[in-house]
């Protein structure tokens, strides 16, 4: 179980005011996680009880406080995330593949046996319209099948904040100041992976109270991204840019800055 910080009789500086001791200033309560909307989807799961709560305070945590990605994230008057939900649903990537109109709308014009690939495989997070979507049962499932180190022991949890990372990588993409901007699935999931490394490598070397996180967490989410292929190699390539460049925090910080307006095709 997590060690909940942001209650008034927990141990340790909570949250809210540990972020206005480190940043000089309150959360606004626009920006701020939106509890009272994860609780309401939350509670219509078969979670149990302690699953919920370590969830929330996980990523709350994340959320409120922006002190652990300052200098790598910048997103101004932009909400970091804004909703998160988790669906139970078991979602595949034939699904996300015909919803982002990726294959042929008629099913005998489809390469059978990519169908068979992207069938196998399950879907951990999305990002849609101002909404990170955590699909947690295929976490769960993925951190049993890669044999996830256990953030608090429990391996689920260091799955579900990796994608969490991911999803908000995604999130700083189509934020206000990227006018036009346009998925472009092969170097944007590339450069979600790169960004995501990086931000879990920030969490490793800073040991930031709930958000720190062990070289083993990091090494297994270099592992679960080079481990995509085929139809997926595009995310692979996500961790080869951070075994390039991530060791360079400032040039990375920029580069995903500059991304959808420059995509780096040399380099993905």
């Amino acid at each position: 179980m997590i060690p909940d910080y942001s209650t008034p009789g927990s141990k340790g500086t909570p949250w809210k005011r540990q972020r206005e001791i480190s940043l000089g200033k309150s959360i606004r309560e626009e920006v701020q996680f939106k509890t009272d909307f994860f609780r309401e989807n939350v509670n219509n799961t078969h979670l149990t009880e302690e699953e919920k709560r370590d969830i929330e305070i996980l990523l709350r945590a994340l959320h409120d406080d922006s002190h652990w990605h300052k200098g790598i994230l910048s997103f101004g008057d932009d909400s970091i995330g804004d909703k998160v939900v988790l669906s139970e649903e078991r979602k595949s990537y034939l699904e996300l593949f015909v919803e982002r109109h990726l294959l042929p709308e008629n099913e005998e014009d489809r390469d059978d046996d990519l169908v068979k690939e992207i069938q196998a495989v399950r879907v951990l997070g999305e990002y849609k319209k101002g909404t990170i979507i955590l699909y947690i049962n295929n976490i769960k499932d993925s951190a049993n099948e890669t044999n996830a180190p256990g953030f608090y022991d429990l391996p689920y949890l260091t799955v579900t904040r990796y994608v969490y990372l991911h999803e908000l990588m995604h999130a700083y993409f189509v934020r206000k100041e990227n006018k036009g901007y346009k998925y472009d699935r092969e170097r944007e999931e590339a450069f979600a992976e790169f960004g995501a490394l990086l931000l879990l490598d920030r969490l490793v070397r800073t040991n930031h109270r709930i958000n720190h996180a062990s070289k083993e967490e990091l090494e297994w989410a270099i592992r679960h991204v080079e481990g995509k292929r085929g139809a997926l190699e595009c995310y692979s390539r996500g961790a080869n840019l951070f075994k390039r460049l991530g060791q360079d925090e400032e040039l990375a910080s920029k580069m995903l800055a500059a991304y959808p307006k420059l995509s780096f095709p040399d380099l993905v």
